[in-house]
């Protein structure tokens, strides 16, 4: 096994390790609701190790030995037998007695070493998960005091219908189809199969559990993959490197530099987010490495895997087919003219899928409209003047980026006969820079969601920016690791321990508040749980009268109720839209509404429901009031 292969080993099989620290905080505060989950991921997060060393050993890439788990994750999203549950648990069982041998012959105490410095790195760099607003794993005691977030609600219910019917829906009228990007919900949906938990669970446990770190893991093997670490020392400083650029740059503290000038951390919020930035640093790894794979093969892996890409998120899907062109024009095995159209001709059947695919999970043209200068005078904290602040912003915005840029005129002016970045990933960091300078400048998306599209370009940096060791190895002696380390070290105690300790703190008291119930909401909760819990409810719909005041008119955000009915009961409800003054954007043509939103506020005889429900497909309706559940059929 190669320097690459071990050190890739190395991570991956450092993955298992994350949740443990965690799970003993969960035994120690007897908090058994969350052993019980953290416990049962992190045997999946074994087994997921398992299914990862395995089909690296036989690829050689490892974004290959990633995606094909995520996708076996996500296919159980369409299973209804449980019977496959026990044919996937066997499976990994299988794959452990023979991977565990090869791990014992390669392992010693330095490898052992690694393998506890690199978890101990992905723990870090977990722990700030805890902080955001989001999902979260005391999600479950946030719905009973309403306080739950209406995006993770509005996610959950696509997850918790896909789940069970395999459609696209939020489910507020039946199973009316959505066109959004779906593909992280079907992965959750998968998750939540395959573990038996519950989808708000899977939100609100599994995505912190096991997403964050595998995105994290992501990095760390491109890195390898692109720029091999020779010797220890310089696979260390990779990881104290990540370390320092997570943790240590003030992107996850509020009101640092970074922040103001929104240089977002959603990738420890947004589901979606995360889950393409994954699928994206896989792909890339697909394109770095050659595969053992036959030629047809690979290229299927990789339309596949782009595929899933932009169903997950639009903006990682067209960075990924921006990534396939610059690669394809500077490959160096493209020297005949023969080969040469071979190529483009697969990148046009890729960009033909992807816009298919586009068209189908967004038919309009987005949500986003022609507004110069909008999302800097809305989003970034600053009082200076327009042309500063956008100087200063084109700065700190796209730092990464920006820092890859430099160092590769750098290495260029100073070893112009061993460029160490490839030519391909440097065209698609600056390309990345542009279209995120082009879509921050000049459009309003709701919800300033621009930085989606512009913070991709920083993932695309990170795993060249943490190799830095490699790339001024002859530069590399003890005085500049002196210095160097210095400056790491002086960035980490500035803001890490800030971000660390709020983290740990949080994970604490979110793990260990008591369940306290909202009196009035919470019977509603209760009965959509029980329902979830009866298999024998599946034909059914939902429905809670509007003049059920303890549920309509309680503190929950007035968005969220239908989510709430949909994501909790895993069933499509009835005229559950939200009013149109409540939620002008759902109720707008963009989603469908139909008129739904107002009709929803209306009061139905039980006749009507019944009429309405056969309309959509179902036999029986489920009516929830304050006294209980009472059957229409």
């Amino acid at each position: 096994m190669t320097k690459l292969a071990e050190n890739i080993y190395t991570v991956v099989w450092a993955f298992p390790l994350v949740s443990l620290p965690f799970l003993i905080l969960a035994c120690y505060d007897q908090q058994f609701y969350h052993v019980d989950l953290i416990f049962k991921i992190s045997l999946h997060n074994l087994g997921f190790t398992i299914l990862v060393s395995f089909f690296y050993r036989k690829s050689g890439v490892f974004g290959t030995a990633v995606i094909l788990p995520l996708l076996l994750i996500a296919s159980f999203s369409f299973n209804k037998l449980q019977i496959l549950n026990l044919v996937y648990f066997l499976l990994t069982l299988g794959l452990l007695f023979y991977e565990i041998p090869f791990l014992l012959r390669r392992i010693n105490w330095y490898k052992f070493a690694d393998i506890l410095v690199v978890s101990s790195l992905l723990i870090l760099l977990l722990v700030p998960f805890f902080s955001n607003v989001y999902s979260q794993p005391d999600s479950l005691n946030r719905l009973y005091n309403s306080n739950l977030n209406n995006d993770t609600l509005y996610h959950l219910s696509m997850s918790a219908i896909w789940k069970n019917y395999h459609v696209v829906s939020h489910g507020l009228h039946g199973l009316g189809e959505l066109k959004y990007h779906f593909g992280s919900h079907l992965f959750l949906a998968g998750s939540s199969s395959l573990l038996d938990i519950s989808s708000l669970e899977s939100y609100s446990h599994f995505f912190g559990f096991f997403v964050i770190p595998v995105l994290f893991l992501s990095i760390l093997c491109l890195s390898e993959e692109l720029f091999p670490s020779t010797t220890r020392t310089k696979f260390y400083w990779k990881l104290l490197l990540l370390a320092t650029l997570i943790l240590g740059s003030g992107v996850l503290v509020s009101g640092s530099l970074l922040d103001r000038y929104r240089l977002d951390a959603s990738y420890y919020q947004s589901e979606s987010y995360s889950i393409s930035l994954i699928f994206f640093l896989c792909f890339i790894s697909m394109l770095v490495q050659p595969s053992k794979s036959r030629f047809k093969v690979r290229f299927l892996l990789i339309i596949l895997a782009l595929s899933f890409l932009t169903v997950t998120k639009v903006s990682s899907g067209f960075f990924g087919l921006s990534t396939l062109a610059f690669w394809i024009f500077f490959l160096e095995e493209r020297k005949s003219e023969t080969k040469k159209k071979y190529y483009w001709l697969f990148f046009f059947i890729t960009a033909v899928t992807l816009l298919v695919i586009v068209r189908f999970i967004n038919p309009t043209n987005g949500d986003g409209g022609f507004s110069p200068f909008h999302y800097i005078n809305t989003y970034v904290t600053s009082d200076l003047p327009l042309a500063i602040k956008l100087f200063i912003f084109l700065i700190i915005h796209f730092l990464f980026p920006n820092l890859v840029v430099l160092i590769y005129f750098f290495l260029k002016v100073r070893t112009p006969y061993a460029l160490i970045i490839p030519d391909w990933i440097l065209f698609n960091v600056i390309f990345s820079i542009l279209i995120g300078i082009a879509v921050t400048l000049t459009l309003q998306i709701h919800g300033g969601s621009a930085y989606y599209v512009s913070n991709v370009s920083m993932f695309i940096a990170l795993p060249i920016l943490i190799s830095l060791p490699v790339f001024f190895a002859r530069y590399w002696n003890i005085g500049l690791q002196f210095v160097s380390f210095g400056i790491v070290l002086l960035l980490l105690v500035f803001y890490a321990p800030e971000v660390l300790s709020n983290g740990l703190r949080n994970f604490r008291h979110e793990i260990s508040k008591p369940l306290t119930l909202n009196v009035k909401i919470g019977h509603y909760i209760e009965e959509l749980n029980n329902i979830r819990k009866d298999k024998s409810t599946l034909r059914s719909l939902i429905y809670i009268p509007r003049y059920e005041v303890d549920f309509w008119k309680s503190t929950i955000d007035c968005r969220s109720h239908g989510f709430l009915i949909t994501g909790i009961s895993e069933r499509p409800a009835i005229y559950s839209w939200p009013s149109y003054e409540c939620y002008p954007l759902l109720c707008s043509e963009r989603f469908e509404s139909n008129g739904l939103c107002g009709k929803s506020e209306e009061i139905f005889s039980e006749n009507e429901i019944l009429e309405e429900s056969l309309k959509l497909g179902f036999s029986e309706v489920l009516v929830i009031t304050s006294r209980g559940i009472r059957k229409i059929k």
